[in-house]
């Protein structure tokens, strides 16, 4: 199969442990655009926490952020998608996290927005790369829809109460899903980087078979299901990798490089 198009998650799969990319992955990713393939981030990420990642890679096109809600091309700067939570349910789930106790990050114009800095914070900060703003009530300062909502959480067994619970009452009315083990990831309903990875393939009328997707998380599930190859990293859960038609190593031991290598023969 001559494939065309290479959809690439960020943290945890092209990205080694420092949130960096390796001169190993560089090389190859400079291999396969001389071989005429295109190549498009498919990330959680903000865009503005992707751009240094993007630039340093030398794609152009249309780049998958915020899983799937926010879609654009950094050549033209044309926005390709956009869908947002609404204000009304936004301040919901803002009620929800803080009778939960829970930190959340609200995203709004290529913004970050907290209530405060803490732990959680400074974790979130150090791995994407960008400066959150504390507003001391998110709920006050919200005014007009947001692209994203994030929990924090690294005790284990609040995280997996957090997403139960608000799978529960928002499940029907926006797209829930986790990227790290402390995340939680909340965008509006029927976003998700599956939908998003088929209208960049359609855009560039590229047929699904000939469609790479590599991944390691549950928010990377639709778009490993979708793709014609779609590949988990060693390490992730079960369920993205029992979909997945291969198995990359460790991305800190140059996985996608390596998978990528033997698939091109390069």
């Amino acid at each position: 199969m001559n494939y065309q198009l290479i959809a690439l998650d960020l943290d945890d799969t092209l990205l080694n442990k420092e949130h960096c990319l390796s001169p190993a992955t560089l090389s190859v990713i400079n291999k396969l655009k001389e071989l005429g393939l295109i190549l498009t981030v498919a990330t959680g990420r903000m865009l503005v926490s992707a751009l240094p990642i993007i630039s340093r890679l030398a794609l152009s096109g249309p780049m998958i952020t915020y899983n799937g809600a926010y879609i654009k091309d950094v050549g033209s700067e044309e926005v390709i998608y956009e869908k947002l939570i609404e204000e009304p349910l936004a301040r919901e789930i803002i009620d929800f996290c803080v009778d939960k106790k829970i930190h959340l990050n609200l995203y709004q114009g290529d913004q970050l927005y907290v209530a405060e800095k803490n732990q959680e914070v400074r974790l979130y900060q150090k791995i994407a790369g960008v400066k959150a703003q504390a507003v001391t009530d998110l709920k006050q300062f919200l005014k007009g829809p947001v692209t994203k909502l994030l929990i924090v959480e690294s005790d284990q067994e609040r995280h997996q109460d957090c997403c139960q619970l608000l799978k529960k009452r928002f499940g029907s009315v926006v797209n829930i899903t986790d990227s790290k083990k402390f995340y939680i990831e909340i965008m509006a309903r029927g976003v998700s980087k599956g939908r998003a990875l088929q209208l960049v393939a359609k855009r560039l009328g590229i047929p699904r078979g000939k469609v790479v997707a590599i991944g390691d998380g549950r928010n990377d599930l639709t778009m490993i299901e979708w793709a014609g190859l779609g590949v988990a990293m060693a390490g992730s859960p079960p369920d993205v990798q029992a979909a997945a038609d291969l198995i990359a190593p460790p991305h800190d031991q140059d996985g996608v490089a390596r998978v990528l290598t033997g698939l091109f023969k390069l």
